[in-house]
């Protein structure tokens, strides 16, 4: 009996060990944040050459473009699909600024930006996923080299960063990640364009650098290659 007893204890030993010896398990890899591309999204504007506007369908939804007048000027227009905003919203405001959004469905997508009538540079730029704001910032102080009065705010872990011109040229790009629930901060390295294409600021967030160029791509003064800014955002005191 104590024989038996004995090789019991003896198989649960060897049964534990090559538990414990066995393969280690492969560690859990953390995800890696969600990005996020921003582009207005795509739509088919309505073909209004026969100068048609604010009409319903059979069912008394709205379709195609509309305008809304003020004092016999148009201050709004928009374009629906089904009753549902789908398309441009232009908006004019104040003191000869425009609003522009961009609709999806009913809903907020892509870039809504308010801008001086005439202006080639926006003066604050969101941009909606779904209603959602993702991001917001200000393009003209970013064209202008104000980089210490810029805020960044995004509600996304991170974001690849492209920001136009009104004219559809590239301003801006870069990448930045999420602080806190409102703000995020650039990091790596970020280039702010001329119209042209050409490179006007080259900054680098981990080196705390700045470096600037003129139009044809040349440096702009002699202290190019030592030339050194402090560009971290100042968040305290700006609101969105």
């Amino acid at each position: 009996m104590i024989g038996r007893i004995y090789i019991l204890f003896v198989g649960l030993v060897v049964v534990s060990c090559s538990t414990d010896m066995g393969e280690e398990e492969e560690p859990v890899k953390p995800k890696q944040p969600a990005r996020l591309d921003v582009k207005p999204p795509e739509y088919n504007k309505p073909d209004d050459g026969d100068s048609t506007l604010n009409e319903t369908d059979s069912l008394g939804r709205k379709i195609g473009k509309w305008e809304t007048e003020v004092d016999g000027q148009v201050w709004k227009t928009e374009f629906y699909k089904d009753g549902k905003l789908h398309g441009l919203q232009t908006q004019k405001l104040d003191k000869g600024k425009v609003l522009e959004t961009h609709f999806a469905n009913g809903k907020k997508n892509g870039i809504s930006q308010e801008y001086q009538d005439g202006a080639k540079v926006a003066d604050y730029l969101t941009i909606y996923q779904n209603d959602k704001r993702v991001f917001s910032t200000f393009p003209k102080d970013l064209a202008q080299g104000n980089f210490k009065k810029i805020i960044f705010s995004t509600e996304l872990d991170s974001i690849d960063l492209k920001i136009n011109y009104l004219s559809g040229k590239k301003l801006y790009e870069g990448k930045i990640l999420k602080k806190s629930n409102i703000r995020g901060v650039p990091v790596g390295e970020h280039k702010v364009f001329y119209e042209n294409g050409q490179t006007k600021y080259l900054l680098n967030f981990e080196k705390d650098s700045i470096y600037q160029f003129d139009t044809k791509g040349n440096p702009k003064d002699t202290s190019f290659f030592s030339y050194e800014k402090k560009i971290w955002p100042v968040y305290d005191g700006v609101k969105i």
